[in-house]
């Protein structure tokens, strides 16, 4: 499976973002990087199907297969972390609840699953969305600034994570951020630019 965008434009007002963007999206790692402002995470939206595009054609696979969380978003703040990921192991059919077990340890979470998110700093909210992402099975995973907030031990466990998605190559994972982390493999990089 490929996922791609052929002439993409969005518009904000009178802000447009991408202007023709054309990109192809095969399994193993992206990186979508670029100043604040470029667009990484609209593009992450449009890839997920939750931005239309103003013009051009997008690819998007069925909700099922993507994967697009942000558990640190303050709506989540009465949930409790293993209601959150129960419902999203309901919601992703090729669920890995053996990955989810085993990133819990590598992250450090397993003391935190039992409480809700408000509880939690924002490493260990995004901790558990990095260990949702692995656990999904889904066909495309879209990560927005993963490394932001984490300590260095969980920052090796994503650098290797990631290392893993390149070398297995069994689904697409596009990452956005200012740059590709030196601790991964450079993968694929679409480099937008501010307008």
């Amino acid at each position: 499976m490929t996922v791609s965008v052929r002439g993409l434009t969005v518009r904000f007002g009178e802000r447009s973002l991408f202007n023709g963007l054309d990109a192809t999206f095969a399994p193993g790692l992206h990186w979508v990087t670029g100043d604040e402002g470029s667009g990484k995470s609209t593009l992450l939206a449009v890839l997920a199907g939750r931005v239309a595009a103003t013009a051009g054609e997008v690819d998007v696979p069925p909700a099922s297969e993507v994967f697009l969380e942000n558990p640190v978003d303050r709506s989540l703040d009465g949930v409790g972390v293993a209601e959150w990921l129960q419902g999203l192991g309901g919601r992703y059919p090729a669920w890995n609840p053996a990955r989810a077990d085993e990133l819990a340890k590598a992250y450090g979470l397993q003391p935190h699953l039992s409480k809700p998110f408000f509880q939690l700093s924002a490493g260990s909210r995004r901790k558990a969305g990095l260990l949702a992402a692995a656990a999904s099975g889904a066909a495309l995973v879209l990560l927005d600034g993963p490394f932001a907030a984490l300590d260095v031990p969980s920052q090796r466990t994503l650098a290797r994570c990631l290392s893993e998605v390149d070398e297995r190559r069994r689904a697409i994972w596009v990452v956005a951020d200012y740059e590709p982390n030196p601790a991964c493999p450079v993968g694929q990089v679409l480099g937008l630019d501010a307008r």
